[in-house]
């Protein structure tokens, strides 16, 4: 499945999935369809969880450093 995403950055959407966001905030957050989030969490066997989570906007450039090969300020 091809993707403007690396995947680096579908595995912290998973990550960020298996922490409680649903499928809808990180399609927003991702800017794509919620069924490409679904397809992709699929294919990682994601299962969530149920927490409160901060806003994901709050995890902007941690994502962005994702696509750069930089997984840790």
């Amino acid at each position: 499945m091809e993707s403007i995403y690396s995947q680096a950055q579908w595995k912290w959407a998973a990550d960020k999935y298996r922490e409680g966001y649903t499928v809808l905030q990180l399609a927003a957050f991702l800017c794509c369809h919620r069924q490409t989030v679904t397809n992709h969490l699929r294919q990682m066997l994601a299962m969530p969880r149920n927490v409160n989570l901060p806003d994901l906007a709050e995890c902007a450039e941690e994502f962005r450093r994702l696509d750069q090969g930089v997984d840790n300020p």
